[in-house]
């Protein structure tokens, strides 16, 4: 679902930052497709709050990949500026979630472009 979308006003390439309840190796799953990516450990950690989180991908400009609802819930109540990409998949193998998000990539990508801020993939 989608709450009042704002257009990205990110570069034209999209750079995604992948929370950490998501596996490293998806960051080298979109670096593969051409786009930079970088996970959480690279950058706020692994300990830093969701706020923390939040606030470091809005300075640098990055989409946040998660797994975590709690993103989704903040960026509801307060709208941050820093688009969301909810992964619904629950537990699965780098290999079943790289078959999964696959052919979803170009509809995130169109939706990131078209200014929606929470995409919710599932």
């Amino acid at each position: 679902s989608v709450h009042e979308p704002q257009h990205y006003s990110g570069s034209s390439r999209v750079k995604f930052l992948v929370d950490g309840n998501s596996p490293p190796a998806l960051c080298v799953w979109v670096q593969r497709r051409g786009y930079h990516a970088q996970h959480i450990q690279d950058g706020p950690g692994l300990g830093a709050s969701d706020r923390a989180i939040l606030q470091f991908a809005k300075v640098h400009e990055l989409v946040i990949f998660t797994k975590d609802e709690d993103f989704g819930a903040l960026a509801i109540v307060a709208p941050t500026g820093v688009p969301i990409v909810w992964l619904r998949i629950g537990n699965a193998t780098n290999a079943v979630l790289e078959r999964w998000i696959e052919p979803l990539l170009p509809e995130i990508l169109d939706r990131l472009a078209a200014g929606e801020e929470i995409i919710e993939v599932v």
